[in-house]
């Protein structure tokens, strides 16, 4: 299958009439933050062998800096060649994993590159750009761990230092495209940024909990993602069928975050990596087929 088609991964769709929430977990174990998603909505793709990521203005505005102005974007393919086939082991399949993969890539990259708010309220300013920031690879073994957690369908409200690993969220309402769900939960998870009082050198405290699924995301230690989702609930009697639910949870190996400890490394984008960059901005550690774009 050689479809090649146009998929957007920038902008999430915000449903009326469901409710959103997100937690995060190491096995079993959930914790759950209420969100609305701010992202516009776009037409979703059938299909999509790989995905174009271009030039863009990501969901949070940027901040001015003689730095950021010298940021050359250039347009990338992430082909489908850099998702393994997983099998039909989950729910998850060529698109969903690119949806997943693809979004949480371009989303680095925006962080890599300072376009990223640091806290909340009007005066916020952007995170600094990072000069360590790994690109993921996708991983069948983490997406399986995912679908186990997701399986349990668990809707749970306990973020914390102690339980972390994993990304997980819960959405209900009627669900038309997965991968338009899928986008929006990630966002969720993403925004989080934007709670609570603005993190200092990249470095959460104890107190910020509430940042845990954007903490475990923009970790530039974490190289591997896997991602699944189940749905709940479906088929009950008295309920639309178009009516559900589904938990997504997106798994990341090795727990890297804890309180005290900067989640990446302030600099240029790639300073630490040199030769070994990927998208300009991202250290690429596991595929040599990527270096030097």
């Amino acid at each position: 299958m050689n479809i090649l088609i146009a998929v957007f991964v920038l902008v999430a769709v915000v449903r009326l009439g469901h409710s959103v929430e997100t937690y995060s977990s190491d096995q079993s174990s959930a914790s759950v933050e209420e969100h609305s998603s701010s992202n516009d909505s776009t037409d979703s793709s059938e299909k999509d062998e790989s995905v174009s990521v271009e030039e863009h203005s990501s969901s949070n505005d940027s901040s001015d800096s003689s730095e950021e102005d010298e940021i050359d974007y250039e347009d990338t393919i992430i082909s489908a060649e850099s998702i393994p086939d997983c099998g039909n082991d989950t729910n998850m399949n060529a698109t969903t994993r690119m949806a997943a993969y693809s979004l949480h890539i371009v989303l680095r990259v925006d962080l890599a590159n300072g376009q990223v708010k640091n806290g909340n309220g009007t005066e916020a300013k952007n995170f600094s750009s990072a000069s360590d920031m790994s690109l993921l690879t996708y991983d069948c073994g983490l997406e399986q761990s995912a679908f186990n957690i997701s399986k349990m369908c668990r809707n749970e409200s306990n973020l914390n230092f102690f339980n972390v690993g994993s990304n997980s969220a819960f959405y209900a309402g009627k669900i038309g495209d997965v991968n338009q769900v899928i986008h929006e939960l990630i966002y969720g998870w993403w925004n989080t940024s934007m709670q609570g009082f603005p993190l200092s050198k990249a470095t959460p405290t104890a107190s910020d909990s509430g940042m845990i699924p954007f903490l475990q995301m923009a970790n530039a230690n974490t190289t591997k993602i896997g991602c699944a989702y189940s749905e709940c609930n479906s088929g009950r009697d008295g309920c639309d069928d178009s009516s559900s639910s589904i938990v997504l949870v997106c798994s990341y190996g090795t727990a890297h975050i804890q309180p005290n400890t900067p989640i990446y490394t302030e600099g240029r984008p790639c300073d630490t990596c040199n030769n070994t960059c990927a998208y300009r901005s991202l250290c690429n550690r596991t595929m040599p087929e990527l270096e030097c774009h």
